[in-house]
Formats: C-alpha cells, sequence, structure tokens
C-alpha cells in the first residue's frame, strides 16, 4: 500500500493508499459513467484521481474538472453533513503540452476567490503535469 499526503514543505510524499474501483457509477440511467486511470484513498480519507494521458484529448480539462467534482459529490450520502467531506487531489501526467505559451511543467488549479486571493481549503485542488516541460 501507498499513501499519499502532505510534508510541511507542501510536497508529496509516499504513505498508505487504498486502490478503489475506478469506476464513477451513475445514480440514474442517462448519467455520465466515468470510469478513472487510479482512484485512491488514502488513511487520513483525501481522495485522488490520477490519470495518464498520452495526448491532449478534447475536453481534456473539462473532464478533470468533472471527475474532481464528481469525487468530491460521491463523498456523502443522505443524511450526512458536509464537514465529512473530504479533499479530492485530481492528478493528470500528460505527456503532452496543453499550454506551448507556458514553460511551466506542473500547473496546481485550486478554488479561489480572484479579487481577494481566498482560497477555499481542502475542497478540490487539480494538478496537471506536462511531461516534455
Amino acid at each position: 500500500m501507498i499513501r499519499i499526503c502532505r510534508s510541511r514543505a507542501d510536497s508529496w510524499l509516499l504513505a498508505d493508499v487504498t486502490i478503489e474501483n475506478p469506476f464513477n457509477y451513475q445514480d440514474f440511467l442517462d448519467d455520465k459513467l466515468s470510469i478513472l486511470d487510479v482512484k485512491a484513498t488514502d488513511v487520513a480519507g483525501m481522495v485522488f484521481n490520477i490519470e495518464m494521458q498520452l495526448s491532449v484529448t478534447a475536453g481534456l480539462v473539462k473532464r478533470l474538472v468533472f471527475y474532481g467534482c464528481e469525487l468530491f459529490v460521491g463523498q456523502l450520502s443522505q443524511g450526512q453533513v458536509y464537514t465529512n467531506l473530504n479533499p479530492v487531489y485530481s492528478i493528470c501526467i500528460l505527456n503532452a503540452l496543453l499550454w506551448d505559451e507556458n514553460s511551466a511543467g506542473h500547473h496546481r488549479f485550486r478554488l479561489v476567490d480572484t479579487e481577494n486571493a481566498r482560497i477555499l481549503e481542502n475542497a478540490i485542488e487539480i494538478h496537471l503535469i506536462q511531461l516534455p516541460r
């Protein structure tokens, strides 16, 4: 087992992880079925989606947002309280360039108030790693 957690330096460490069923089943017949490459939770309850992509596909960014939101919402059942929600981290390892004009190899997206720089912590983060950088 491997666990992914953060150190004080805001970097990832390895520890115990439980690999989950990669299928996000439909609640209704006409809901979208999504199948993740790797879906995992750690001992603290944090949820991880790790996707590996060889190329940029149409709708890639929206798909990453969809998966992150789906994992966040899917944690609660009827009657449960919102304080039970754990953070969700979607990590996309991309063997291509999504944005040619930016030299960064790692992009980190979070829910943020752009006018006041306030970040909604412990919610959803999307990490995009462009291997060619």
